[in-house]
C-alpha cells in the first residue's frame, strides 16, 4: 500500500470494521465483561490502524506539497534569472550600440 488511493481504501475498510465493532458493542449484554474487553481491544487495534493509515496519507500529501513548492521556487528562480539575463543582455547591447555610435566618448 504505497499510493494514496490504496491508503484511502484501507482507511475505508478500517472505518467499516470499526462501525461493525460498534454495532456488536451495542448488542452486547451489559454483563458480558469478557465480550466487552474483547471488542474494546479489537476497536483499539482498528483505531491504531486508522491512525497509521491516515498518518501515511498525510505524509504522502506532505511530500507532494513540498515537491510542488520546490518546483515553484525553482521555476520562479529560473524565471528571475532569465529576466536578469535578458536585462543584462539588453544593457550590454545598448552599451555596444552607444560605443559604436560615439566611439570617441568611450
Amino acid at each position: 500500500m504505497n499510493t494514496v488511493e490504496d491508503l484511502q481504501m484501507e482507511e475505508l475498510r478500517l472505518r467499516q470494521a470499526l462501525h461493525k465493532v460498534n454495532d456488536e458493542l451495542e448488542r452486547l449484554p451489559a454483563d458480558d465483561k469478557d465480550g466487552y474487553d474483547r471488542l474494546l481491544g479489537k476497536a483499539c487495534s482498528i483505531m491504531a490502524g486508522l491512525n497509521e493509515t491516515i498518518s501515511r496519507q498525510i505524509g504522502i500529501y506532505g511530500k507532494r506539497t513540498a515537491g510542488a513548492e520546490k518546483s515553484y521556487r525553482e521555476e520562479h528562480a529560473a524565471r528571475l534569472a532569465a529576466e536578469a539575463g535578458t536585462k543584462a543582455s539588453k544593457a550590454m547591447t545598448d552599451g555596444l550600440h552607444k560605443t559604436l555610435e560615439n566611439p570617441d566618448r568611450h
